[in-house]
């Protein structure tokens, strides 16, 4: 199948010595990788979230799986291993990418929106607290399923269901109000808006309801733990 570049979201076991690295690839979408002696890689830190990689592949007979006959990383994302706040981070959005992203054809805009994001989390100096919150809503418009935040200023309530603030309380029971409502809308009017810790986990709490109600396959995000603890 020849050369490739990926951004690795994950790896689950296969057997004792073998386990499947799952990345999202600039040329074939999302594949799983079929890799023996694990234990070397890992100390290298080549499979680790989100690490972008440059690959040569093959096709495994009869199987849905890949072989990776080159591997090279493209960066050792020192800055993100570094960091507890963006170790956390990575961790949590490749998780989320596990879970949303189902479909194997390529999408060449969502790896590049992805590999872009990857290498501003690892330059980022100045605080990251609010990089996750801001990700999430970037990575609707890839999953179609982007809310319409423009009338946030206008309109008190935003329906989840139809995902758009609306000038009357919804009938069903998945809307915002007052200070959600306010804090979901400034996602929207300012990109520049610091959140508080506890904003944030109010926010990845709506983004979580949202992702559900839009996603039914969506399931539950384990690393959301790990990030909350993060900022508690």
């Amino acid at each position: 199948m020849g050369n490739d570049r990926a951004i690795v979201l994950g790896t689950t076991k296969y057997s004792d010595n073998k386990v499947i690295v799952n990345m999202l690839t600039e040329e074939n979408g999302k594949c799983g990788f079929l890799v023996t002696s694990p234990q070397k890689h890992r100390r290298q830190g080549v499979f680790m979230p989100l690490m972008p990689l440059r690959l040569t592949i093959a096709e495994i007979p009869h199987s849905e799986l890949f072989r990776i006959k080159e591997c090279t990383p493209e960066n050792t994302l020192l800055g993100i291993t570094s960091n507890v706040t963006k170790s956390a981070i990575a961790l949590f959005i490749a998780e989320l990418l596990t879970k949303t992203i189902r479909v194997c054809e390529p999408d060449k805009a969502l790896f590049s929106f992805l590999r872009d994001s990857v290498e501003i989390l690892e330059n980022m100096t100045d605080s990251v607290c609010d990089f996750h919150i801001h990700f999430l809503l970037r990575l609707t418009m890839y999953l179609g399923i982007t809310p319409d935040l423009s009338m946030g200023s206008y309109y008190r309530y935003f329906d989840m269901l139809e995902g758009q603030f609306v000038d009357r309380c919804p009938i069903n029971r998945h809307f915002l109000e007052g200070e959600d409502a306010y804090i979901f809308a400034k996602l929207h009017l300012d990109d520049t808006f610091s959140f508080t810790n506890q904003q944030r986990r109010r926010l990845l709490e709506i983004f979580e309801e949202y992702y559900a109600l839009h996603l039914p396959a969506f399931g539950e995000i384990k690393s959301l733990q790990v990030l909350r603890a993060v900022f508690s």
